[in-house]
């Protein structure tokens, strides 16, 4: 039998619109744009353009999500380990929100030769004093996961973990985004980035395996604890959604940028023309 609820199915003989003839009302299918017409009807007849082909209208589109918040180059040259009987250690990014992005919805995080199924948490954190130190980081959201793909130095592999969509605020918001990890008994290592530039912008806190660190209280202090940054890259980045159509010119970004219309020279998903560009030069 039909699977198709009574009221959104078309009685025999036809007496509802069913524009695409799959017997399913018109008032019953996705109408994005509140026109009365069915997505699918929209794009086929051209009252609306669908420039990717996933039979959405370009109005309607899906805002994409962005690698937007990278120091790396997908290349690590070089790891940081603890040796048994293991270690609390905090690895983090300091970030400021870019202009024509939203909230930041995954992180990707590639790990050095640790045992794999270690258990991770990865955070996004604020940063209330806006200095860039994470002496005052609070926690905004968070997501547990597990050591997975660990490797050598060399090409990353990056592991994308989701987490609840969190706001990090207007354009030039300082923000942190990292991981915790309590590893008694075992080996830990992280990789990071060596290859100029050094953005200065990655920070390690570590403790004795007797002291717990907080999240929420980064501050150390205890005997054998370390706070401070690296002169290296972490291999963590923060993916967040983008403008759909950030240059305002009713196409899709992602249309833009796969026909040439638009330049994307750093490859993160936004044109070029949508960054800052403080010398004016169009790069």
């Amino acid at each position: 039998g039909s699977h198709i609820p009574d009221e959104c199915e078309v009685p025999p003989g036809g007496t509802g619109p069913d524009c695409n003839h799959n017997g399913i009302p018109d008032s019953c299918e996705p109408d994005c744009n509140h026109n009365g017409i069915p997505d699918e009807c929209d794009v086929a007849d051209g009252t609306s353009q669908d420039c990717n082909g996933n039979l959405i209208p370009d109005e309607c589109d899906m805002a994409p999500e962005v690698a937007a918040y990278v120091w790396d180059d997908g290349w690590s040259e070089n790891d940081l380990g603890f040796i048994d009987p293991g270690v609390n250690v905090v690895w983090l990014n300091h970030f400021t929100v870019k202009p024509n992005t939203g909230a930041i919805t995954k992180i990707d995080i590639a790990y050095g030769r640790c045992e794999a199924g270690i258990p991770v948490t990865l955070y996004v954190w604020s940063d209330p004093d806006g200095d860039g130190d994470p002496t005052d980081a609070q926690v905004l959201a968070s997501a547990a996961t597990t050591v997975q793909n660990p490797s050598d130095p060399g090409p990353a592999v990056f592991n994308t973990v989701s987490i609840s969509p969190v706001d990090v605020g207007p354009p030039g918001t300082s923000f942190f985004i990292g991981a915790l990890a309590s590893v008694p008994g075992h080996s830990f290592i992280m990789l990071f980035d060596e290859t100029p530039p050094n953005h200065e912008e990655s920070w390690r806190i570590s403790e004795r395996l007797s002291y717990l660190i907080d999240p929420n209280n980064l501050q150390t202090g205890n005997p054998g604890s370390y706070f401070g940054k690296m002169s290296a890259n972490w291999l963590i980045r923060g993916i967040a959604i983008g403008d759909r159509d950030c240059n305002n010119n009713g196409i899709p970004d992602d249309c833009d940028l796969a026909t040439g219309s638009s330049q994307d020279i750093d490859s993160d998903g936004i044109p070029d023309e949508c960054e800052p560009d403080c010398n004016n030069n169009g790069i």
